[in-house]
């Protein structure tokens, strides 16, 4: 889990389907709000431009779930 300020990110292998992965979520972090995943997450929602979500994502190497073989991020309110 990466903690990024307002929001955490948590990768997941991209081995594993949407419904094993909000399992994942659900029974091993289950005091944290899961906003969705990454790639189709609106930050103006909770006040952040898609400028300012773009930075954090590059602060934090957090990469595009469209990559074959790279992780899935899902995004969290901290």
């Amino acid at each position: 889990m990466i903690n990024a300020g307002l929001f955490s990110f948590l990768a997941i292998p991209d081995k594993l389907s949407n419904q094993q992965a909000v399992g994942f979520i659900r029974d091993n972090y289950p005091n944290m709000k899961c906003l969705g995943e990454v790639d189709k997450f609106n930050p103006e929602k909770f006040g952040v431009s898609k400028k300012e979500f773009e930075e954090l994502r590059i602060k934090y190497k957090i990469t595009s779930s469209h990559y074959f073989g790279s992780p899935v991020y899902y995004v969290f309110l901290s």
